[in-house]
């Protein structure tokens, strides 16, 4: 049987359950995510605009774009990807 599950290792434990663990943590799975400093001070001010807690959008972003690149799907611009989502947010105010 082949491995189909690169990312994960499976253990049988005496109960017969199936135990699914992370090969490595996930930090080394995936190359870190950065964000030009254009795009950070574009986002601040888009997020002030909007009444958004900036942090929060950013954290939201990082996630989706891990989440994303975990998939095979990493964005091309991150800057550039990063300011458009927060555009794309309603505004609170």
């Amino acid at each position: 049987m082949g491995n189909h599950t690169p990312f994960y290792r499976m253990e049988l434990t005496a109960d017969d359950l199936v135990i699914f663990r992370p090969r490595s943590p996930q930090s080394e799975l995936l190359p870190e995510i950065t964000l030009p400093g254009w795009a950070e001070e574009k986002a601040r001010s888009i997020a002030r605009e909007k009444g958004r807690d900036y942090y929060a959008l950013r954290a939201d972003w990082l996630a989706f774009a891990k989440a994303e690149t975990a998939k095979g799907n990493p964005p091309n611009n991150t800057g550039a990807a990063f300011v458009a989502y927060c555009g794309k947010q309603d505004s609170l105010r």
